[in-house]
């Protein structure tokens, strides 16, 4: 495996003709660069840049709260799932502290049911739409709720 510091692209060669598969969820095929399947050949070049940075946002998930909503914000403006309560921005170097502290509370009108069933699901996810790995460190969240 080679590196360019020129156009920050990785070269994968083997003596044997091989293939790498980008569709396959959670590799690091797109943090390398590969982003398309290749065909068999000896070698390969990245179709873009090396991206070890991590994500860029990660974004709160609830499917009872966030009713099968779907926006986008300038926070993260590719988002196009659903569920999606907030976005929030990573502001620290990979294994720092990311906190998303509003100098006022910020008030999202949802609409929800109005008896949750004794649980709320919260799913905490990247900019990829990949469940979070927090190593086994907590994550906390307040809501405050107001019947209208």
């Amino acid at each position: 495996m080679s590196f360019s510091p020129t156009t920050f692209k990785i070269t994968i060669s083997s003596a044997i003709a091989f293939t790498i598969v980008t569709t396959t969820a959670n590799t690091m095929t797109h943090n390398l660069g590969f982003n398309v399947d290749t065909i068999s050949n000896t070698s390969h070049v990245g179709d873009g840049a090396v991206d070890l940075s991590g994500p860029r946002y990660l974004v709160l998930k609830s499917s009872l709260i966030g009713e099968n909503r779907a926006f986008t914000t300038a926070v993260a403006p590719v988002v196009s799932s659903q569920d999606i309560i907030h976005t929030i921005p990573v502001n620290t170097n990979p294994g720092g502290v990311v906190l998303d502290v509003a100098p006022e509370p910020r008030y999202n009108i949802l609409g929800f049911k109005t008896s949750f069933e004794n649980n709320i699901d919260f799913r905490l996810e990247d900019d990829r739409g990949n469940l979070l790995d927090l190593n086994g460190n907590d994550w906390s969240v307040q809501f405050i709720f107001e019947l209208r």
